[in-house]
């Protein structure tokens, strides 16, 4: 047996000298994970553990040290207030992603759309389409996704998280929803270069689905393809909201004026990032 702050301590130690980033707030994850305990029990009670627990915690860190992602082992990751259940086989979403959210909230706002269809296209995880179905109780949001892996952990995270206006359909992009017209399409593509792909850190090029990833050669081919069609499946005056790659809003903004809408502005991540931009159908 162990108590759990040694070790808690322990695990932090082996992950520093691992090299990662966040040793101790990661050693606490596998922990309590591992341990099924939460922090309070883990701190005022500092439990011993029995030998079957710590036969579970050793075989997360071995994992964990060969650069499974956390989020695989621990089985959910939080994002914009929402547990999101990350079985392997999906992409993992990123805390940079809620600033889609942030800024579509902000437009449906600023336009009135609280009563609206919205489409989320490349779902993923379902995690933008959940976030906005749950703050605009009012709206209909699907999403749509080429993975079936993908659709059936959208449709379980909706369940997780008790959220009913969402409607989850595999496809591929306007393939589902050829019948719809939309106020809003959101989306967060793949959009990485194929050059890039081996100096992504191994977390997620040897676990994460590459196909969320790769956009061809220059990262912008699901870009193409959104701009190509979304024109006709939204409403007059619709908006398009894309999450964008590093050094991608110029192009993506050129390329959307071509297809005839016009840009409404582009935000910036917490890390200074262009991220997001905002276009306007006509």
């Amino acid at each position: 047996m162990s108590n759990a702050t040694t070790l808690l301590r322990a695990l932090s130690s082996t992950l520093e000298t691992a090299g990662f980033e966040e040793p101790f707030k990661e050693a606490e994850e596998l922990l309590l994970n591992g341990a099924n305990i939460g922090r309070t029990i883990l701190y005022r009670d500092n439990p011993f553990l029995e030998k079957p627990l710590l036969k579970k915690i050793k075989f997360l860190l071995k994992k964990r040290l060969k650069r499974v992602p956390l989020q695989y082992l621990t089985g959910y990751t939080e994002f914009f207030g929402l547990k999101i259940f990350t079985p392997p086989g999906v992409f993992i979403p990123r805390p940079e992603t809620e600033t889609i959210v942030e800024e579509t909230l902000r437009l449906v706002k600023e336009e009135g759309l609280q009563r609206s269809l919205i489409l989320d296209l490349c779902t993923g995880t379902g995690c933008i389409a959940l976030c906005l179905a749950q703050h605009l109780p009012d709206t209909i949001v699907y999403g749509v996704d080429i993975s079936e892996e993908a659709i059936r952990t959208a449709l379980a995270n909706a369940s997780i998280n008790r959220v009913m206006n969402v409607k989850f359909y595999r496809g591929d992009l306007f393939g589902p929803v050829r019948d719809k017209r939309f106020d809003l399409i959101v989306s967060n593509p793949p959009y990485v270069k194929s050059t890039e792909i081996g100096e992504l850190p191994p977390e997620i090029r040897l676990y994460e689905p590459l196909e969320s990833l790769y956009a061809g050669s220059d990262g912008l081919e699901f870009y193409r393809r959104i701009l190509q069609n979304a024109g006709d499946f939204l409403k007059q005056k619709g908006h398009l909201v894309f999450e964008l790659g590093i050094g991608q809003s110029y192009i993506v903004s050129e390329m959307a004026k071509n297809k005839g809408f016009s840009p409404v502005r582009i935000i910036k991540d917490l890390s200074g990032i262009e991220r997001v931009i905002i276009l306007r159908k006509g």
